[in-house]
This record gives C-alpha cells, sequence and structure tokens, in this order.
C-alpha cells in the first residue's frame, strides 16, 4: 500500500495525502534503507555494513537504485548488469559477483520448476517450498555484502546444499547433517523418482 512508504491516512482519501494525517510524501535516500528493511532485514544488514550503505546520504545507491520504487524488479542476474553498475564504478567487481552467482541461481531455478511439476501432480510441496525459499533468500541476501570473499565462500555452502537438493550428489557437496536435512534428501529423493518414473 502506499502508506507503507509515503504515510499519510489511507481509510480517508480525501485527506490521505495532508501531512497532519501523517503523510511525509517521497522518502529522502537515507530513509529508504529503513522502510525496506522493516520487511528485508536481512538484506538491510548486508547493504548497511557494504561500501554502497557507507556511501548512504553521498550519492551513494539505495535500494530503489537497483529495484527501482514503484515498479519493484525482483532479485535475478539482470540486476547485476554493465549498463546499471558501471554508472558509478567499473564492472570489474559486479562481474566477479554476478559471475559467482550464476551457476548458484540456475540450479536454484531448475529445482524451482521441478517443485512445481510435483504440485501439478497434487503432491505436497510445502516442505520443499519453504527450504528452497530459505536457500534464495539466503543466497540474494548477501551479495548486498559486496563482500566477494564471503560471497564466494557462502555460496560454495549454498551450491553444494542445492546439489543435495537437486539429487546431483556432486563431490563438490558438503555432508548434511541433521534430521531435518536428511529428511529433506529423502523427500525430495523420492519426489524426484516419481518424476522421473512419470516421465518415463
Amino acid at each position: 500500500m502506499c502508506n507503507s512508504c509515503h504515510g499519510g491516512d489511507p481509510m480517508d482519501s480525501a485527506n490521505a495525502m495532508n501531512p497532519a494525517r501523517g503523510y511525509r510524501g517521497a522518502p529522502l535516500p537515507p530513509a529508504i534503507p529503513g522502510l525496506c528493511g522493516s520487511c528485508h532485514v536481512g538484506v538491510a544488514r548486508y547493504y548497511l555494513n557494504s561500501a554502497h550503505g557507507h556511501a548512504l546520504g553521498r550519492g551513494g545507491p539505495t535500494c530503489v537504485t537497483c529495484h527501482g520504487s514503484h515498479d519493484i524488479k525482483s532479485a535475478t542476474l539482470d540486476l547485476i548488469s554493465k549498463k546499471s553498475c558501471s554508472q558509478c564504478h567499473t564492472f570489474e567487481k559486479a562481474r566477479l559477483i554476478r559471475s559467482t552467482m550464476l551457476k548458484r541461481d540456475t540450479m536454484l531455478m531448475e529445482i524451482e520448476e521441478k517443485i512445481k511439476i510435483l504440485k501439478r501432480q497434487g503432491i505436497d510441496t510445502d516442505q520443499q517450498e519453504k527450504r528452497l525459499f530459505a536457500l534464495r533468500y539466503r543466497f540474494h541476501t548477501m551479495f548486498h555484502s559486496l563482500d566477494i570473499k564471503l560471497i564466494i565462500l557462502e555460496s560454495d555452502h549454498i551450491l553444494a546444499e542445492l546439489e543435495k537438493a537437486n539429487g546431483t550428489g556432486g563431490r563438490s557437496a558438503a555432508p548434511l547433517t541433521g534430521a531435518v536435512a536428511i529428511g529433506w534428501a529423502l523427500l525430495l529423493a523420492l519426489l524426484f523418482y516419481l518424476i522421473k518414473k512419470n516421465v518415463d
């Protein structure tokens, strides 16, 4: 709703944009991360500790610089482009971040498609969807840190979890421990077997 960012009284259209009713207009750049961070807490934390966050209020990019304000662009690789990033600096660091994301992002989408197929077949995929959402959130959140070492390390951990979830069992996949992780792997193995059986 408009008042989430702009304030005002959504119950009174005649006075919705009245400052006396809390209307504050377009938020100034320093206030934007706080507004967005009220929902996207993890992202805001990484952003504020990054080079972008340290430049807040001094011409640095805010959330809307990349994601837009009203026509919100979701977190995809398309946002990390030479056109957008090189407006402020060279594209080299952004290119490295993008290339680190590519394999993991592709695998996230592949698993999402498999889950959609299962769902269309009437199979309960609630737990798988929650797990995938958590992995995607963890993955996209930490890229706002702009910390290459952290990104590569965390991406390797996430890739290992995705390979296990995707049933590839690659050598780089770290063993998953705990009852929840084992249950997740067994469920996916069963579900992907059902897909293969239906396809065959």
